[in-house]
């Protein structure tokens, strides 16, 4: 402050505001700007509250409005995102390139494009007359080095020309504008305006909060519920504002309780807002009022998707509603110029569009009052069941780390395709889609929520309800992924009725799958020799083209039954094969597992630098691919063989790390990585068991317990770098 004062430096326009705040002046009366030279133009509105986490954009927004010919700046965001408050602080910081004057034109209750000239000419307090408005305002401002704010143009688009021509005939005009969709006007710059990140949008709420309630401290617990609450409004300050109010009467939990619905409780804006700003629905509504009628179809529809709507599933859904999609981009690009949804570029370079969650919230009303929520929602099952279909083949193939970040990237919508079968009576699609989503389950770690989605929707489709092989691919499905969850009856129950319907229908390669299926849990019933048979008649029927992937895991599993029979050579010959098949298929996180138990066979047999090679083989994918449970198994194999080697320091290190990998992705419900498959899985659980024999009860379980304590960014951390 004493350096401004001396004149050494000149405030930036963040604390020329703040300055103006604490001494209750003006620019002007500061030194700050020159005088306007007509007292007559319509100022900047004072703000009646501080400008709170908008430094950094205010900043850049001042830098761009300074450089040489950007004449034209235009705010663009999300309905109350916050442009005009960030436009009048960066207009209030240009008094320096406007020594002529600033003069705010605030456009809001203006309804006809043809009134726009007249609102700037009042606002520049000229008088009507009888040439044209546009000559009367070229007249003002031909020689003038001003500023004209703009504020609130995107319904009054069609004026645009009128802008272009001031510019073009007033070469020192400069003009900022609020708009929630660009004016497309040459030599336009466009300031895209973010919602606040959550210590912004904290600080904005916690001093609303205080405003209203003086005398109340906020406790930590407080400050968690309002960092909840910011979250769930995605940081708009509209949003936030709106919700302060309530917490004169209620606490901070309270209001986040009852933010699932949110439109209904961001209400009762201050009185002097623009109409349109004081409820949250009046602001998108607001928006969606100037939306052409393919846009508003498309943005209700977009409802139907959760997390995100890759443009391929976007058109899929048209389609699925016997309606053309070559609209459908044209559509897009108008939703987002009028900032209501983003396109993000996903996995495989798909174009992935989404939308705030508030704005979400009322595409979902305006979906629901259009009565096409029902048959939306169909399609966009369907439309998942298709995308599970091919992920399939795809979780197998060489492209099998895509198709596990695409199918990742869909969770959300996979769940809500899953959601709409179980609670609408579409059973039979759901079981179809469960079916098809066991293997991305299984790689995921994610058999405890599919599991629950499958018996779920077994509970409601009755015996007769849906098609036979729906029923027998849902039974297989819940019977394998009971076997990894305890309750080995209701597996076996679940696997004989599978198996029995798989038979009648002659599907030999479906059978052979739940035979397999079976064989694994009586293998972790320990009756080794009555899985054998199993397992053999399973390799026999699954010996057929397109069944290679149920194969490879027969055979795993056949290798581990007869290992344990005594039959070492010929378990040694059935994991060769497997990991033929695995290779040929393209399936990595399969072959590092083939891998894990080859390299601990052959530690067995002596084969020790054989044993090293697969060993460090297989870790090296699963930390490639981020597959804790494998990374595990492996790491347990390498400590066994430096145990063998008699490096029993290398051993002990190399047991707590497999420990910590086994604890910590035994700790989450949905690690980002394959997890072992059910033919792995005795592979897994003996290592486990090696590392508490050598390791001892009390180390065990203190390095087992601190991986559990990781979350899943530092189960995947450790998977790719230990």
């Amino acid at each position: 402050m004493s350096r401004w004062e001396r004149g050494a430096v000149v405030p930036s326009p963040y604390y020329r505001e703040r300055f103006c705040r604490l001494f209750g002046r003006t620019a002007v009366e500061l030194g700050f700007a020159p005088a306007a030279a007509c007292p007559c133009w319509s100022p900047l509105p004072a703000p009646a509250t501080a400008l709170i986490g908008r430094e950094a954009a205010l900043c850049r927004l001042d830098e761009l409005l300074r450089r040489d010919g950007v004449r034209l700046t235009t705010l663009t965001g999300p309905p109350g995102v916050g442009k005009t408050r960030l436009g009048l602080a960066a207009a209030a910081g240009l008094a320096d390139l406007a020594p002529d004057g600033t003069c705010f034109a605030g456009l809001a209750a203006v309804s006809d494009p043809e009134l726009v000239g007249p609102a700037v000419r009042d606002a520049l307090g000229l008088r009507e007359s009888q040439r044209p408005c546009a000559e009367t305002l070229v007249a003002r401002l031909a020689g003038a080095r001003a500023l004209l704010v703009l504020d609130n143009l995107e319904h009054l688009l069609p004026a645009a020309p009128l802008v272009s021509e001031l510019l073009t005939r007033c070469p020192d005009l400069r003009v900022l504008a609020t708009s929630r969709t660009p004016l497309r006007l040459r030599g336009e710059r466009e300031f895209p305006v973010p919602p606040l990140d959550e210590a912004a949008s904290v600080a904005l709420l916690v001093e609303r909060t205080v405003a209203g309630l003086p005398g109340r401290p906020l406790a930590p617990a407080d400050r968690a519920a309002l960092a909840a609450i910011c979250r769930r409004l995605d940081g708009l300050p509209l949003a936030l504002e709106l919700a302060a109010p309530w917490l004169k009467v209620l606490t901070p939990q309270a209001l986040l309780g009852r933010l699932d619905r949110r439109l209904t409780v961001l209400v009762s804006g201050a009185r002097d807002l623009p109409e349109h700003q004081r409820t949250m629905r009046g602001t998108l509504a607001w928006s969606c009022e100037l939306l052409q009628r393919d846009q508003l179809v498309l943005f209700r529809r977009l409802a139907a998707f959760a997390g995100g709507a890759p443009l391929d599933g976007l058109e899929s859904v048209y389609r699925q509603l016997g309606e053309p999609a070559a609209g459908v981009l044209g559509a897009l690009a108008g939703l987002a110029d009028h900032s209501l949804v983003r396109c993000q570029e996903g996995p495989g370079d798909r174009t992935v569009v989404t939308m705030l969650d508030t704005v979400r919230e009322y595409a979902r009303e305006l979906l629901e009052a259009s009565g096409e929520a029902g048959p939306v929602a169909l399609a966009h099952a369907r439309h998942q069941l298709a995308l599970a279909t091919a992920a399939w083949d795809g979780l197998m193939g060489p492209a099998q780390s895509d198709w596990l970040a695409r199918m990742e990237r869909e969770s959300d919508n996979l769940r809500a395709a899953l959601r709409f079968a179980t609670d609408h009576g579409e059973t039979e699609l759901g079981l179809r889609l469960a079916t098809q989503l066991v293997r991305f389950w299984d790689r995921r770690g994610r058999r405890l929520e599919g599991l629950a989605w499958t018996e779920g929707l077994l509970a409601v489709a009755g015996a007769g309800a849906v098609a036979p092989d729906a029923r027998a691919g849902g039974l297989w499905v819940a019977g394998h992924l009971r076997s990894f969850t305890g309750g080995l009856d209701a597996a076996l129950a679940h696997l004989r009725e599978s198996l029995a319907i798989f038979r009648s229908l002659g599907r030999q390669e479906q059978a052979g799958g739940v035979l397999r299926s079976t064989a694994d849990v009586v293998l972790r019933r320990g009756h080794v020799d009555d899985a054998v048979p199993l397992l053999e008649e399973a390799v026999c029927l699954l010996r057929r083209p397109g069944a290679e992937d149920q194969l490879a895991s027969a055979l795993v599993n056949l290798g581990v039954a007869v290992s344990g029979q005594g039959h070492t050579a010929r378990a040694r010959t059935l994991y060769e094969e497997a990991l033929a098949l695995r290779r040929r298929l393209g399936d990595r996180l399969g072959s590092a597992v083939c891998l894990a138990n080859l390299g601990s066979r052959a530690r067995v047999d002596g084969d020790l630098e054989q044993a090293r090679c697969w060993l460090e083989e297989s870790a090296a994918i699963s930390r490639e691919l981020g597959g804790p449970y494998q990374l595990a198994v492996a790491v347990a194999g390498l400590a066994d063989l430096a145990r063998s080697l008699g490096d029993v320091g290398g051993a002990r290190e190399r047991y707590r790390e497999a420990l910590g990998l086994h604890g910590a992705a035994d700790g989450q419900r949905q690690p980002a990585a394959a997890v072992l498959d059910a033919a792995d899985r005795p592979c897994g659980e003996r290592s486990l068991e090696a590392v508490r024999a050598r390791l001892g009860a009390g180390p065990f379980r203190a390095a087992y317990e601190s991986g559990r304590a990781l979350s899943l960014r530092d189960v995947l951390a450790l998977a790719a770098g230990c």
